[in-house]
């Protein structure tokens, strides 16, 4: 069955929208980071994090993107605990959900370019997401398996590293000069 050409082209238009909500996604969940002497995670923030992943959710199923549908809803349920508490976000916990961002997104343009049958199943990435939600009070367990995943996506760790020395840089320009 040939893909609706109307349909791939509402698709088309939603991927700069979501480029831009995991941008916002993405310097959200770094504020809420864990770090080492921090303060408490701001409310507000919790809640820009929890509106920008219900979209990205709601909008692929009004999609009929029920893949990415399901990896927004796996990614909500990680966060979801610990905004209710205003814990801090695990570094491995931020790490995984950053790199699911990263997958969402190449699977919403493989969606946008008629590819949908390249992509392997989501259920690989939601246990992973699963993993992370059972483990966050442990840094050491619930780790994104890359391995795992290399399989199913080529992963863009340099995205990854690349927000995080983004955010050291702004922090360290924020810290008086001694």
């Amino acid at each position: 069955m040939e893909p609706d050409s109307e349909l791939l082209e509402i698709v088309a238009g939603f991927v700069p929208e979501a480029a831009e909500l995991c941008a916002k996604i993405s310097r959200d969940l770094m504020s809420l980071e864990e770090k080492p002497g921090s303060a408490a995670p701001a409310p507000d923030v919790y809640k820009s994090l929890a509106r920008g992943l219900h979209t990205l959710k709601g909008t692929s199923a009004t999609l009929g993107l029920d893949d990415l549908m399901s990896v927004g809803h796996a990614m909500e349920d990680v966060v979801a605990p610990l905004h209710k508490l205003l814990k801090p976000i695990p570094s491995n916990v931020a790490d995984g959900l950053l790199r699911t961002l990263d997958m969402f997104q190449n699977r919403l343009k493989a969606h946008a370019e008629a590819r949908s049958g390249e992509l392997s199943e989501a259920a690989l990435i939601i246990e992973q997401l699963q993993g992370l939600s059972s483990a966050e009070a442990s840094p050491t367990n619930g780790r994104f398996s890359l391995s795992r995943l290399a399989s199913t996506r080529k992963l863009d760790e340099k995205s990854v590293e690349g927000r995080r020395a983004r955010r050291d840089a702004r922090e360290a320009a924020k810290k008086p000069h001694s």
